[in-house]
């Protein structure tokens, strides 16, 4: 008999007489009580970090849009607003496309449930002949397949495209789930059990039928909450087999909402309709799609076949543009190593790679140009003095870039401001930025500086990336910051310097050579869609370019294999003082570019740079660069030059070279 005051218990004596035997539970019972706090704790936190993200969601979704953006609401809904659900109540194409997610599902997870569990219980049967040899079948195909394109064949060849059996099917027996179904059923029906079924004259069909099924209720369970949360979830099989947009699922329609939200801005500044963001949805469902199919096309090719395609007459630019999708760096280096200097002009010259920030550089029968006014202490007044130099021989208009002496923030933004104050009280159409590192331009902006673009440096290794102080994600992150809160109009923002030898500089080429290395800096840049990509391989690479014969070769090839990855190109036709070259070796090498159809040069005074101490083109170059060729400035960079009667015609008046214009 128990005691709720006492703890004690009945003992029973040898003798049968019964006795209670006080018992002290009480560090058992604390001891208890202990364990289960901690455990309810644990379930109460789980509970909370699964739970908050569910509860956020709908808080923000009753809550007043501009309480959301500025970060106000945390915990409980601010300014209660159901227009979200309005509008999604009252839009067709979400509804719709709800109750074609559950036809998807329902249909997929009848398909799925059809196909994995009989073939579960069929592989755990031990009398099936060639069991294991069936399970290898399956199993091989978890680790090989056929790809995204065979598959996508496949699909097209059977009539299958825009309908819901092509978004269902590929994807119709997941093997892990069939192993899953064969391991119960190997553990929970025995033997006993099936044979006698088989007395009782059960075949085949009726066991699984009326046996296993109802004894299996738990792992068909299992299988309809995997499979229908998948079907639910998915969207890529109906992005790429689907077209009519009345059949979308859910999830494909509200992926569309997000990207038509982070691209509307940029549609209404250039006068797109609705139409065209539904266009630009379109051409992005078939993109995986797209790539893969032309590295298809390119893969058989031998580097000397790949080499007379891009020489060929009847290839054109848009045809190597559109091959350039599928290229690695590897491939646009290996290439270019065997071409001649003039393969590399000739098949330059048909490719054209343009950048759009403030203005647009490279455009067809242009010849743009960067304003380098470095100043050996960062004065502003002597910065300011050299662009209006170059800006009276019209140079500038691809931007007006300052390396500074000092890098850091209250002195970038200092020169950040002055050039961007200048810009504004001029009118002058172009773009600016100074080349510090990316980190401390960031610290910058986000103090108010105002630039145009943010530079740096990159390199074709992770390594070399790491010596320069960067990664993906912290130029993912300038990326967003610069057409966030830069005062350039975008798309193109970025702005990177390469040039062969930075990683053979670094200690950081793992054994690959330099031409490989500069591709693969490429490759990383047109990642984030540059306005502009300058190779200064005269300035980098001294130490393993020994005369002018190789740096003009490298050039050649860096500005090739640029174009060919689909980046717009500039060269700083540029020497140092300790490598085996003068000025009519880089004037040689402009002339070259200039036919090859380069986006700009640099533009210096006299061409020499007296804080980084080389000598690069001058501003006077640059307009003789012009005349030779017949090319012109940037449209909206000439007109200014027009206004200010610097230019007429595409020729330099009287005035030019009067850099007093700009100090009245």
């Amino acid at each position: 008999m128990k005691n709720n005051k006492a703890c004690n218990i009945n003992k029973i004596t040898a003798l049968g007489s019964v006795v209670k035997v006080p018992v002290n539970r009480t560090r058992a019972y604390n001891s208890d009580t202990i364990t289960e706090i901690i455990i309810r704790a644990l379930l109460i936190i789980t509970i909370l970090l699964v739970g908050y993200p569910l509860y956020n969601i709908v808080v923000y979704s009753i809550s007043d849009p501009v309480e959301v953006n500025m970060g106000r609401v945390i915990f409980w809904p601010r300014g209660i607003n159901f227009g979200g659900y309005v509008r999604v109540l009252k839009d067709p194409a979400i509804i719709r496309s709800f109750f074609n997610t559950i036809k998807i599902m329902v249909l997929g997870t009848a398909i799925n449930i059809f196909l994995t569990v009989p073939t579960g219980y069929a592989l755990s049967r031990k009398d099936l002949k060639g069991n294991k040899y069936i399970l290898w079948i399956y199993l091989f195909t978890m680790f090989f397949s056929g790809g995204l394109i065979p598959t996508f064949l496949v699909v097209q060849s059977l009539g299958l495209m825009d309908t819901y059996l092509a978004v269902v099917l590929p994807g119709a027996m997941s093997v892990w789930n069939m192993i899953v179904c064969r391991t119960f059923f190997k553990s929970n029906l025995s033997d006993e059990v099936l044979e006698s079924a088989y007395i009782d004259g059960a075949g085949e069909i009726r066991t699984f039928l009326q046996i296993a099924l109802p004894l299996s209720k738990t792992i068909v369970a299992l299988m309809v909450f995997y499979y229908s949360i998948g079907h639910w979830n998915g969207y890529f099989n109906a992005m790429i087999y689907l077209s009519t947009r009345s059949k979308y699922p859910l999830q494909l329609v509200m992926r569309r909402i997000h990207l038509q939200s982070e691209i509307s801005e940029a549609m209404t500044e250039s006068g797109d309709d609705i139409t065209n963001m539904y266009q630009i949805a379109g051409m992005i469902r078939y993109a995986l799609v797209v790539i893969a199919i032309i590295f298809n096309e390119i893969k058989d090719m031998t580097v000397g076949e790949f080499r007379e395609f891009l020489l060929s007459h009847d290839t054109t630019g848009g045809d190597i543009r559109r091959i350039s999708r599928g290229l690695t760096g590897e491939m646009a280096a290996a290439v270019a190593k065997l071409m001649s200097n003039m393969d590399l002009v000739y098949a330059a010259k048909k490719i054209n790679v343009q950048g759009q920030c403030n203005t647009v550089i490279g455009l067809p029968g242009t010849l743009s140009c960067r304003l380098q006014p470095n100043h050996p202490t960062d004065s502003v007044e002597g910065v300011l003095s050299s662009i209006r130099e170059g800006l009276s021989y019209g140079a500038g208009d691809a931007m007006i870039g300052i390396n500074p002496v000092e890098d850091s923030v209250p002195n970038v933004s200092r020169l950040l401001n002055a050039v961007y104050n200048f810009i504004g009280e001029w009118k002058i159409p172009t773009q600016h930025c100074v080349l510090a590192h990316i980190i401390t331009q960031m610290k910058a902006l986000e103090g108010g500086a105002r630039t145009s673009l943010l530079f740096q440096s990159i390199a074709g290794s992770e390594k070399g990336n790491r010596a320069f102080g960067i990664n993906v994600g912290i130029l993912k992150e300038a990326m967003d910051m610069a057409l966030k809160l830069g005062t350039g109009t975008g798309p193109n923002v970025m702005y990177f310097e390469t040039g062969q030898g930075s990683e053979l500089s670094s200690g950081s080429h793992n054994n690959a050579d330099q031409v490989v290395l500069e591709a693969r800096c490429y490759g990383l840049a047109r990642q984030f869609k540059p306005f502009l990509v300058n190779t200064v391989v005269g300035f980098i690479g001294p130490e393993y370019l020994y005369d002018s014969k190789q740096v003009i070769r490298a050039s050649l090839e860096d500005h090739f294999m640029g174009k060919l990855m689909g980046v717009p190109m500039g060269v700083d036709a540029c020497y140092t003082n300790h490598m085996k070259a003068d000025q009519n070796d880089i004037e040689n090498m402009a002339v070259l570019l200039a036919v090859a159809g380069i986006n700009y040069f640099m533009g210096l005074p006299m061409g020499d740079d007296i804080m980084l101490n080389y000598q690069s083109t001058s501003f006077h170059d640059i307009a003789a660069l012009r005349s030779v060729t017949g090319l012109r400035p940037a449209p909206e960079f000439e007109k200014w030059l027009e206004k200010m009667g610097i230019m007429e015609n595409g020729r330099l008046t009287k005035r030019a070279g009067d850099a007093s214009l700009f100090t009245g």
